[in-house]
Order: structure tokens, then C-alpha cells, then sequence
């Protein structure tokens, strides 16, 4: 390429500069694109760059799925849903500074309660209206998950909003969250 411009290009002056600016743009591209090696490695790239990203958020759940790990999907998704919930305004990442010391299935349980301690309820209803939205077959098994803490708040945002299909679901998943990875991501080219 930078051979073709130096052709082309007219005197010394301008095909030395031309070929510069070429070669300047070149390399100032190939390190921006490091991070693309894979998706794990773009998304803890992205992780360090702006870890309140909606987007990675949802993208690092979505990866977490392929990857069959439930729990690190329904972690990244709660995030997500955090993060939302003070949408156009600014987030205070101390919630999720908290909750990642723990472990991550300690994290989805105490999660509605720190990130909205006034009404995790509200809460509760954003994250399953996400879940059923994007991965409907993850909310039965979230549903009994989190109703073991929060029963009222559950059965109160979920009492009649999820289907026959959903319920059959949940009945038939309620803690195997393998057969969950499964139905949602069956394979890694699904998403």
C-alpha cells in the first residue's frame, strides 16, 4: 500500500510525507486492534477501559453463556441491570466493588438488595423483564434462585408474567442450571 502512494504520489516531498502518514496510521491501528484476538480477551480489555458499559455487560453475559457458566451470566446481567436503573445519571460502582468480593452466586443473591436497598422488588422486576426479554429459558431457574431470598418480592413481579412454556420450565430445571446452559446456549454460534 504505502509503495502504491509513493508511486503515485508526485515529488520527494509529498511521497515522503504521504508514506509517513500511512505508515503513522498504520501502526497507531495495528495496537488498538490487540485487544481482538479473541472475545474473553476483548471484554476484559473493554473491562479495564469502562467496566460500567451497558454493552459489555450484557456481551461478557452473553459469553458467559456459550461458556456454559449460569451463574457468571446472571452476574453480568444483574450488573447490567444496575447499571440501567440510573440511566441517564451517574453510577456509583461501589455496589459492585462490594458484591464482586464475594462469590459469584453470594453476588446474584445479595446483588437486588445493596444495588437497590429502598425497594429491591423494583429491582427484581428490571432484571427478570431483561431476562425474559434476551434469554427467557434463564428466567425459571433465576426465578427459584432469587425466591429463596426474596419470595414476596418474586412472586409478586413474576406472579403471573411468566408463561405455561416458562413455568414447565421451572419445574422441570429448578436446580440444574446446566440443563439451563444448555437450553439457552446449546452451542457457541447461537449467539
Amino acid at each position: 500500500m504505502a509503495f502504491l502512494i509513493y508511486r503515485v504520489a508526485g515529488s520527494h516531498f509529498d511521497r515522503t510525507a504521504i508514506v509517513s502518514i500511512v505508515l503513522l496510521f498504520s501502526v497507531l491501528s495495528w495496537s488498538a486492534q490487540r485487544p481482538w484476538r479473541n472475545q474473553t480477551d476483548l471484554y476484559a480489555h473493554a473491562a479495564t477501559a469502562e467496566p460500567l458499559s451497558v454493552r459489555l455487560q450484557f456481551y461478557q453475559g452473553r459469553n458467559a453463556l456459550n461458556n456454559r457458566e449460569v451463574s457468571t451470566a446472571a452476574w453480568h446481567f444483574m450488573e447490567r441491570t444496575y447499571i440501567m436503573s440510573n440511566f441517564p445519571g451517574r453510577v456509583d460502582p461501589t455496589p459492585i466493588l462490594r458484591l464482586e468480593r464475594l462469590p459469584v452466586e453470594q453476588r446474584i443473591v445479595e446483588g437486588p438488595a445493596v444495588f437497590s436497598p429502598e425497594n429491591p422488588c423494583r429491582f427484581l422486576g428490571a432484571y427478570f423483564q431483561f431476562l425474559q426479554s434476551k434469554t427467557p429459558h434463564m428466567a425459571p431457574y433465576m426465578r427459584n434462585f432469587l425466591s429463596k431470598r426474596y419470595p414476596g418480592c418474586v412472586e409478586a413481579v413474576l406472579g403471573s408474567n411468566i408463561s405455561r412454556e416458562t413455568g414447565e420450565l421451572q419445574r422441570r430445571q429448578a436446580d440444574n442450571p446446566e440443563a439451563v446452559a444448555t437450553k439457552v446456549a446449546p452451542n457457541s454460534q447461537k449467539f
